[in-house]
């Protein structure tokens, strides 16, 4: 069954009780449960939010949760692409609504308490999960629902995807002119961008719409002393950053602390495709071989601006291929391989450039 808005909107209005949030810990899956967590408290549900593990979106760890959180009858998944299969099974015991912009297609065969609503697979307009939940939420209260408008536009820009958003962008404009002047960005909305950037997920979701009570308030010297705590780890990262394979169309970084300057290469070298990968651990063992250099699994962070490839659907064809999880949208990224596949990668990309 092929769902809309409209359909979301009212499947989120008669939804049982207790009601489990599950959502990503990037600006997109925060923006998206801050937004959807507004929209329950305003429907009076009884309900609790879970941030996922970035990385944690296999088959068994959904099921973990599923174990974890038995009482809950609704399951609301955010920005979390996990397998079709975890989806379905889960949906056997557990009302399931999928909200997400990551799946190419809809799986054949899906149980009716599988809401299944990725905008990409269903051939509606390619926007941010915190776009969607927003027009989820002007859907259930019109107009009202434009001063979390803010929020969505942070999830949109860290999924890089503003511009396309069209309702958005136009709400956006009329509920914060200031921090949208002539088609560009503010100073004062980049504030609030690293905030989203470099704090607490889980603080974040909690507390995140707070910022809408006193803007003022929020640019303060708490806030800039938090940015510059946040530029601290950035720059950090950046020190830590090693170029291990270049060629015309490819690049490649170790960062031995974070990926978060994928974006920030991408930006300066828009016609290379850009890799950074860093050291993955699960556990104490992990960490502490990785210290001493063993590094058994690398975590990708991958990004493109002009190369016309889908690096979502390569990260993603890569690791079926090879193993572990990946994959994400056309121009960004991420996924979990094996330290030893890291050349692998770097042919099979430079083959798909050939094609």
């Amino acid at each position: 069954m092929s769902f809309n808005y409209k359909d979301i909107a009212r499947i989120i209005l008669e939804s049982k009780e207790p009601i489990l949030i599950i959502t990503d810990s990037d600006q997109d899956g925060i923006a998206s449960g801050i937004l959807m967590k507004i929209i329950l408290q305003k429907l009076n549900k009884n309900f609790e939010v879970l941030v996922r593990n970035h990385g944690k979106i296999s088959y068994q760890d959904l099921m973990k949760i599923k174990e974890k959180y038995k009482e809950y009858e609704t399951f609301i998944l955010l920005d979390s692409p996990y397998p079709d299969e975890a989806l379905i099974d889960l949906a056997k015991e557990k009302k399931v609504i999928y909200i997400d912009h990551h799946k190419r297609e809809v799986p054949k065969d899906i149980p009716e308490n599988l809401i299944y609503f990725d905008v990409r697979a269903l051939n509606l307009d390619i926007i941010s999960t915190a776009g969607i939940v927003y027009r989820i939420g002007k859907e259930l209260f019109d107009d009202g629902f434009k001063r979390y408008s803010l929020i969505a536009v942070i999830g949109a820009i860290g999924d890089y995807m503003f511009e396309q958003d069209e309702m958005l962008k136009k709400d956006f404009r009329e509920e914060y002119p200031s921090l949208y002047l002539r088609e560009s960005f503010t100073p004062q909305l980049f504030y609030i961008f690293s905030y989203f950037l470099f704090g607490n997920p889980k603080y974040l979701v909690e507390n995140g719409e707070k910022i809408l009570d006193n803007l003022q308030e929020f640019f303060s010297k708490k806030l800039v002393k938090g940015c510059v705590k946040g530029l601290k780890k950035f720059t950090k990262a950046l020190n830590n950053l090693r170029l291990i394979y270049s060629s015309e169309k490819l690049e490649v970084y170790r960062s031995t602390s974070s990926s978060y300057p994928a974006n920030l290469i991408s930006s300066l070298k828009p016609n290379k495709i850009i890799v950074v990968v860093s050291p993955a651990y699960e556990n104490l063992f992990e960490k502490l071989l990785a210290k001493i250099g063993i590094i058994r699994k690398y975590k990708l962070s991958i990004r493109r601006r002009v190369i016309n490839i889908d690096v979502g659907k390569l990260i993603s064809e890569f690791t079926e291929r090879y193993g572990i999880q990946g994959g994400g949208h056309p121009e960004a990224a991420g996924g979990l391989i094996y330290a030893r596949d890291l050349d692998k990668l770097i042919r099979f990309i430079e083959d798909k450039l050939k094609e």
